[in-house]
């Protein structure tokens, strides 16, 4: 079976994931250099190494017609299509991983292609956007593909490969790589990008840090946590309440707390000229649905009725809300 893209033609087969879960790997670097990712944070991220390390690890394979599903069915399409707009030949056929040759990093490349002093401008209407500035493919350069639900973008989100692949070219060498994603499975849309050695050094640092703390646990048994990122990103990552004495709090914790205290009192007011907003277009729409007039819409819908049902037992887990009060 040829795994080398000269045309439109060739057949290629899928791997599964090539790299170690007990080490950080380019797709995982997004939260490391302050891009925010809905799907991981840094303290997930090590929480998962962590528990790779255990005998009874067992790595969770995605379920068959999933968002994984779909991306891992469409790649090899994405990746001919993004060769052939970038008229250039490409690898889609990568069964190893590649390794920083002196960095804790490791990464597992879509594709790679291969191109020859070529320069690649921003073009939109041909779905090429290169949003530092033209860049030239010279010689060997990462291909990611990503497909999404999202709606398109002349900007992609850091998190959908931009920094993946900047990763994935400190491991390699490589100068360039494009960012092949297809939104809505219909509109293709190429970023091309040339190395940032800003978001590198990023990379680099968040690299050695994240080796730190997985060998404070491999050697003490602790777990060296990052700072919460957000209320959720806490809860889960500080699972239990071990019943531990008070934290003693200290004079930037009072302006903290008082700044807390503020937020809360602004919520509350705003949420009681809301009510009385509310119920204010309650009295005038009363048994009509909507009221109109003004440039603007006012809708009170209706709720379907719903079926009792019993809901089921859940395990304890940490509130994702705190209380403040005066002692």
């Amino acid at each position: 079976m040829g795994s080398l893209y000269n045309g439109n033609n060739g057949e290629v087969v899928m791997v599964g994931k090539l790299t170690d879960d007990t080490k950080l790997s380019c797709s995982q670097l997004a939260p490391f250099v302050g891009a925010k990712d809905p799907f991981k944070t840094r303290n997930s991220v090590l929480k998962g190494c962590i528990d790779a390390m255990s005998k009874d690890y067992r790595r969770s394979e995605p379920e068959p017609f999933t968002a994984m599903h779909w991306g891992n069915t469409f790649e090899n399409e994405i990746l001919l299509a993004c060769a052939s707009k970038l008229k250039i030949k490409a690898d889609i056929d990568i069964d190893k991983k590649v390794v920083h040759k002196t960095l804790p990093l490791q990464g597992s490349p879509d594709g790679v292609g291969y191109g020859k002093n070529s320069t690649v401008r921003n073009e939109p209407e041909k779905g090429i956007y290169t949003p530092d500035g033209a860049v030239i493919l010279d010689g060997p350069g990462i291909l990611e593909a990503k497909l999404t639900s999202a709606r398109p973008s002349d900007l992609p989100a850091m998190f959908r490969g931009v920094v993946q692949a900047q990763g994935l070219m400190m491991c390699t060498g490589y100068k360039w790589c494009a960012i092949p994603t297809l939104y809505g499975g219909i509109n293709l849309r190429i970023y091309v990008y040339q190395e940032d050695t800003e978001m590198q050094k990023q990379i680099s640092n968040a690299c050695v840090d994240f080796n730190y703390r997985l060998k404070t646990f491999e050697i003490e048994g602790v777990t060296d946590w990052y700072d919460v990122e957000d209320p959720f990103d806490g809860s889960n990552t500080y699972i239990e309440d071990f019943g531990l004495p008070p934290v003693k709090l200290v004079n930037t914790d009072k302006e903290i707390i008082s700044k807390y205290l503020d937020a809360c009192a602004l919520i509350k007011s705003g949420q009681k000229i809301k009510d009385e907003c509310t119920a204010y277009f309650m009295s005038i729409i009363g048994n009509h649905s909507t009221a109109e007039g003004q440039g603007y819409r006012v809708e009170w819908k209706t709720n379907p009725a719903k079926k009792g049902y019993f809901v089921n037992a859940r395990e304890s887990s940490r509130s994702k809300s705190i209380k403040v009060k005066e002692i």
